[in-house]
């Protein structure tokens, strides 16, 4: 028992965990959409990161049809991979 104790406590410190407590806890929201909302950010934030190549960076970027002078968060946006040659 004393190795599963000492596993879920390893577990209960990942990034992940804090998060999901932080969800439960100080935002009062249930366990599953708090996982809900982890795995999300997970997918956005760190899932793309592998793909990536050495000297390539991905920026968001707003489109070139978007209009001067609104919101940005009114604004349509697109993904871009940025590739840095230093040869």
């Amino acid at each position: 028992m004393k190795q599963v104790d000492e596993i879920q406590r390893m577990q209960a410190k990942t990034p992940e965990q804090r998060l999901m407590n932080v969800l439960t806890q100080e935002f009062n929201y249930a366990p599953k959409i708090a996982e809900a909302i982890v795995a999300e950010a997970q997918a956005s934030l760190v899932g793309q990161e592998q793909h990536l190549r050495p000297g390539q960076v991905r920026v968001i970027l707003l489109k070139r049809e978007a209009a001067h002078g609104q919101a940005l968060s009114n604004s349509e946006t697109i993904e871009v991979t940025w590739t840095v040659d230093a040869g």
